[in-house]
């Protein structure tokens, strides 16, 4: 039998009202309390926790194994305090990584350290290290959770550590750049978009974005993003892209353009203008910069497919679309070019990320330096 039961309030010697509340469903009770100035305050705590917690403690209808439990948590408490795009990482989480393993059906209470290593060695078997350090901090949030609201004793996920290797981000190589930039079609909004991120190194949905009044005598002006939205509800997850605030106050920057960048731009607004005005002004109502056929804003994928094709079809091995961006801010680091003056002109928030790549070109530089006193003999005996 499952049953609330609310004890009795009282004042204590500070003068505070105390009162506390057991939810028991008949298998392991626990014991909640609360205190606050005024009677109605601890009352409305008392009542929203009960309102909050019951369900997932004492619906008859469910067990309490981390499968089940972890999806009411994701839907009954994550939900509507973070983002939908946030939230959709702990639902993969929930559908691709604890649903069909072995610790779904476990009790949440029953979770115990070789258990728990059992599943980090399931999960490493069909992820990488990063994936399931991620899983494993959604799982210990979800732990934390139900300790501090006493639905558990203890949490088999605090210990749990995954050491996931740092890979160095790849740029394309000067030869590569070479050959990419001249497999551009510069009258095509797709290849345009792959140029631009290249060479001023825009984040996609930041390129996809541009409309025709970003560009300013020879500055381009990165103020938006064309971004995915996702909407989750228990039976449906739904995405749509949409134009959307940066995410940092640092992603918003004004970037000078080469001479001969500010000439492909123009000639491409004129181009854009010129269907424009063919189709009585209803091509492109949205002024981008870079429209689809049809004047709208191009498919995210698209990009990246024909990206892809073209390293294909020239012999480059395909790193990453976001390797455009990578390559731009290595090309400033060859160049010399100020740390401080490649984070504004990156958006870059965080100067560690900059000084990433400017690191690793003084180590190549460094080994340069080495392999050159090396080939003359410079300290040989």
């Amino acid at each position: 039998m499952y049953e609330v039961r609310i004890g009795k309030i009282y004042k204590d010697k500070r003068g505070y009202f105390r009162g506390d509340v057991v939810l028991d469903n008949g298998i392991e009770p626990i014991r909640k309390s609360f205190s606050a100035k005024k009677k109605y305050d601890l009352i409305e705590k008392r009542d929203e926790w009960i309102d909050k917690y019951k369900d997932l403690y004492l619906d008859p209808f469910i067990s309490n194994t981390l499968g089940k439990l972890y999806h009411n948590w994701v839907y009954t408490v994550k939900k509507g305090k973070t983002s939908d795009n946030t939230l959709y990482e702990y639902v993969v989480t929930l559908n691709k990584r604890i649903k069909g393993y072995s610790i779904e059906n476990v009790d949440v209470s029953e979770l115990n350290p070789f258990i728990v290593e059992n599943y980090i060695k399931e999960l490493l078997r069909d992820n990488t290290a990063s994936t399931v350090k991620k899983v494993v901090s959604h799982i210990n949030s979800f732990y934390i959770y139900c300790l501090n609201n006493n639905l558990v004793r203890n949490n088999p996920f605090a210990s749990v550590t995954i050491k996931a290797d740092k890979e160095q981000r790849e740029a394309y190589t000067l030869e590569e750049q070479k050959i990419i930039l001249n497999s551009l079609d510069y009258n095509d909004s797709v290849d345009l978009i792959i140029y631009i991120s290249l060479i001023a190194g825009l984040r996609k949905a930041e390129a996809i974005a541009l409309d025709l009044y970003d560009l300013v005598n020879n500055i381009l002006d990165i103020n938006k993003q064309y971004k995915r939205i996702t909407s989750i509800n228990e039976d449906d997850i739904s995405t749509k892209y949409q134009i959307s605030t940066l995410k940092t106050k640092a992603s918003y920057r004004r970037v000078p353009l080469p001479a001969q960048s500010v000439k492909i731009l123009k000639n491409n607004i004129a181009r854009v203008n010129e269907l424009s005005i063919r189709s009585g002004y209803e091509f492109n109502p949205n002024n981008l910069m870079f429209p689809s056929e049809t004047g709208g804003y191009i498919e995210a994928k698209r990009p990246t497919r024909r990206l892809k094709k073209i390293c294909e079809e020239n012999g480059i091995e395909y790193k990453t679309f976001h390797a455009l961006r990578h390559t731009y801010i290595t090309r400033l680091a060859e160049n010399n070019i100020q740390p401080k003056i490649a984070q504004v002109l990156a958006g870059h928030s965080d100067y560690s990320t900059t000084m990433n790549v400017y690191t690793h070109i003084s180590d190549q530089q460094k080994q340069k330096a080495i392999d050159i006193i090396t080939n003359n003999n410079v300290f040989s005996l």
